[in-house]
Order: C-alpha cells, then structure tokens, then sequence
C-alpha cells in the first residue's frame, strides 16, 4: 500500500511529501515504512509486533459482553535508518528498493 502525507516546514512554510508503505508479509510482522529523502536510501521502518497479553486468570469483559481471559496488544518498534543500512536492511527482509518504489520482490 502507499499513501502520502504532506508535512510543513515551519521555517520555510514549504510542504514536503512523505510516502509510506504497509506490507504485511506471510510470517512476519506488519512492516510501515517511510522513506525520508525523495530517493529512498534513508528512512524509518516501524515493525507492529501484535502480542496476547494473558491476564493471569482475571476475567475481562469485552465490548459485548462476553468474558475474556487474554488481550491483544500491539508494539511499535521503530527503526532509523541512514543511507548505510535503509535499502540494505529491505533488501535482506526480500523487498527491491528503487529511487521511486518500494515493492515486494
């Protein structure tokens, strides 16, 4: 997926465009990447690691009523980049990089 999100500069009231890509891999976890240059060799990938949080016998109860005994939850780990590592890093995860894509292989 690709999306683009404008973002002013405060100092030059200029807008910039970010990409962002969201692959969800067989056996992997959820992967938003965002590149921070117009050329894709430096970035930021966030890994959403989704966990079940068991509650140690507690009964919750969810929205409808029912009972529930464990949670999912999710983690954000993010990840800077610099031109040294941001394509290398997607390459060895099996995605091909290009100056205007980021795509699985």
């Amino acid at each position: 997926n690709d999306a683009q999100e404008g973002i002013t500069d405060d100092n030059s009231n200029t807008e910039c465009k970010l990409n962002e890509y969201v692959f969800h891999l067989a056996g992997k976890d959820e992967m938003i990447i965002v590149p921070l240059d117009k050329v894709n060799r430096a970035g930021l990938i966030t890994y959403v690691k989704t966990e079940i949080v068991e509650q140690d016998g507690k009964k919750d109860i969810d929205i409808d009523g029912n009972q529930r005994k464990n949670v999912t939850c999710k983690r954000y780990v993010h990840t800077l980049n610099a031109l040294s590592g941001f394509r290398r890093k997607l390459e060895a995860m099996g995605m091909t990089v290009t100056d205007d894509n980021i795509f699985v292989a």
